[in-house]
């Protein structure tokens, strides 16, 4: 298995014309963005499908944690609902947090989660432009 994965590593580094391979110069969080985008763009359809699922998710956390400061329970986490937004959750959370009015008065909630949402938009920034 350890040589295997070194002969894939050796590969990826030494042939920069091979698709897959990290070109010469190029860090190894390069490389590995750079095939994060690639996959993304070939499954733009799972890619959807995975952000529809994520929001949803995120969604029913957020209106659940409404739901129990309304009712003076314990309270999810906020650690859970940065979780949920940096992993495509965010597209949900910002919009709810205006209709709900939920979590709009904590400015140090809402600078992680516009933070949050300003890289989700660099991000798929970089994978169209990487489309074209």
């Amino acid at each position: 298995m350890t040589g295997t994965l070194a002969q894939l590593v050796e590969h990826r580094t030494e042939n920069p014309g091979v698709p897959g391979s990290i070109p010469g110069g190029t860090t190894i969080l390069e490389g590995c963005l750079g095939d994060l985008f690639y996959f993304i763009i070939l499954n733009m359809k799972l890619a959807i499908i995975y952000l529809i699922i994520v929001n949803i998710i995120a969604a029913i956390l957020f209106c659940a944690d409404k739901r129990k400061a309304q009712n003076g329970k314990r309270r999810i986490p906020e650690s859970i609902l940065h979780l949920f937004e940096l992993i495509g959750g965010i597209f949900s959370i910002i919009p709810l947090m205006l209709i709900i009015r939920h979590k709009t008065q904590k400015w140090s909630y809402k600078l992680v989660s516009f933070t949050i949402l300003a890289l989700w938009i660099f991000f798929i920034a970089v994978a169209l432009f990487r489309l074209n």
